[in-house]
């Protein structure tokens, strides 16, 4: 599968509503490590309206940002670190995987009722991998048992996602670059421009003390 889009919220609608109508589950939820490492911050989730909303009116709030703490034992920590692309159907490791989506223990609470209304029985995971090194997670979930010939077309798809995030990081990094570079040039123009104002300054010091120096030349041989 070829994916579409320019910006990265276009790719982003178009892998989750692909994922959808291939596998039949819900849209793909598009993870990525921040810059610390330390954190998997949901970048994209695509959840069905009505089930969106019940979701909401559970939780009597919009769905908070959603930032993972990466470090052991967590699941999705050792998901990102065994770089392999793997199905869960336990649901206790479900249930475990959704807690570590928030570290707030109010809504912990109301995992069973979400896991209950999003009918997730099953989820597939693809650790998006770059230099040997975790970037992010491409994750999908659905109420009946993947397989593993879904896993292997998922992780094509997967691999897709991760050189699209890899693009736009170093495009990123372009970027800042180019910003630093242009600072640095106009920092440089400042100073020439500066340099020359000393030096046009110097110039007419030296004149104003020709002038001084002759004037005073004059007065003495006068005398």
């Amino acid at each position: 599968m070829l994916i579409k889009g320019n910006t990265m919220e276009e790719i982003q609608k178009y892998v989750s509503s692909e994922t959808r109508r291939i596998f039949s589950s819900h849209g793909a939820t598009i993870y990525v490590v921040s810059e610390d490492k330390t954190k998997l911050i949901l970048s994209y989730l695509d959840l069905m309206p009505d089930i969106l909303r019940s979701v909401e009116t559970v939780l009597r709030m919009k769905i908070p940002p959603v930032e993972i703490h990466l470090q052991a034992p967590g699941l999705y920590y050792a998901i990102l670190q065994a770089k392999e692309p793997v199905i869960i159907n336990d649901s206790d490791k479900i249930s475990e995987l959704a807690s570590e989506c928030t570290t707030n223990q109010n809504l912990k609470a109301f995992i069973p009722q979400i896991m209950s209304l999003t009918s997730m029985r099953s989820v597939m995971m693809v650790p998006l991998v770059y230099n040997d090194a975790p970037i992010g997670l491409l994750e999908i979930s659905r109420g009946t048992e993947f397989t593993p010939q879904e896993l292997s077309r998922f992780a094509i798809m997967a691999s897709q996602v991760r050189s699209i995030l890899v693009r736009k990081k170093e495009d990123d990094i372009l970027k800042a670059k180019n910003v630093e570079l242009e600072q640095m040039n106009q920092v440089m123009v400042g100073r020439e421009l500066r340099m020359t104002e000393l030096k046009a300054e110097n110039e007419r010091l030296k004149q104003q003390i020709a002038e001084l120096t002759a004037k005073l030349n004059g007065s003495q041989n006068r005398q």
